[in-house]
């Protein structure tokens, strides 16, 4: 009995886990084209809840357009020459919002060498991307400045530190 409850108790703290990273576990079985999630956490990335694509034609459908060409050539590459998948795209949610997603994987052969199964995680990085953006942008103004440019970041808690 002790068993169990320890898998329970793992179980759980690794979905506290993959919440709290805002991250979902992806079972892709080739074969069958069959996609399972670790979770219900559809809304983390924009999509309306039980509608986790279940075949790999359905993930491919929520795909940006300019960035499907590259998902499908990253993703026959690492299945043919054997490495891992990583990338980084947009997808649609449900109500048409974009959302930014980092994918990673890895693939499974049957002793014939055929892919059969991949195993990875999605991880919803919207914020982080949103983020990168403003420092390119501030990073272009600093230098294509001819001016003198001060940065200087206020805490607005602290009543002393507002501008006079």
């Amino acid at each position: 009995m002790c068993k169990i409850n320890e898998i329970t108790q793992m179980s759980q703290h690794l979905s506290m886990a993959l919440e709290a990273a805002k991250m979902v576990i992806l079972d892709w079985d080739l074969l069958s084209d069959c996609v399972v999630w670790s979770s219900s956490e559809e809304e983390l990335f924009g999509l309306a809840p039980g509608t986790f694509p279940e075949t790999y034609e359905s993930a491919i459908a929520r795909i940006h357009p300019s960035d499907l060409e590259a998902v499908t050539l990253c993703l026959n590459q690492a299945r043919v020459e054997r490495h891992d998948y990583h990338q980084e795209l947009r997808i649609f949610g449900s109500d048409g919002s974009i959302h930014w997603i980092e994918a990673k994987g890895r693939f499974f052969y049957n002793d014939e060498g055929q892919a059969v199964q991949m195993l990875g995680t999605v991880m919803e990085i919207s914020d982080r991307k949103a983020r990168e953006e403003q420092l390119r942008l501030l990073q272009s103004v600093v230098v294509h400045t001819n001016d003198t440019v001060v940065i200087t970041e206020a805490n607005t808690s602290d009543p002393m530190s507002a501008p006079i």
